[in-house]
């Protein structure tokens, strides 16, 4: 078995693991893409639907009220589906976020519980 090093004091214990800060960078990195997606969704579908609506006005599908009202319309679509993409993102974010700290209490209460027994050891 491995020899674990004895912590010699609990600043040393508290000190954050290197696979503890990836989880949380990589769940930084998801909320950010997360972010910038909606934001594209959002822009996308406001273009495609200007254009979309223009030329259907342009062409007597529609007259210029209703056209308005189907960009609008076709707007609150994407902006519900982009939203939701968003949520989905931010929840992957937050079960990384959570992976993160699971692992990182998890090491902190291991090198407490060293530190612990080599002290009870060190006393007898």
């Amino acid at each position: 078995m491995k020899e674990k090093n004895v912590p010699a004091n609990l600043d040393e214990c508290i000190k954050a693991g290197t696979i503890s800060k990836r989880w949380w960078q990589m769940g930084s990195v998801v909320e950010v893409v997360g972010s910038i997606v909606m934001l594209i969704m959002m822009l996308g579908s406001l273009v495609g639907l200007i254009l979309v609506g223009a030329s259907m006005v342009k062409s007597g599908v529609l007259n210029a009220s209703t056209g308005w009202l189907f960009v609008f319309g076709g707007l609150f679509g994407c902006a519900f589906v982009a939203f939701l993409e968003f949520c989905l993102y931010k929840f992957i974010a937050l079960v990384l976020y959570t992976k993160s700290t699971i692992v990182y209490n998890s090491d902190v209460m291991t090198k407490i519980a060293i530190k612990n027994s080599a002290d009870k050891t060190s006393e007898d």
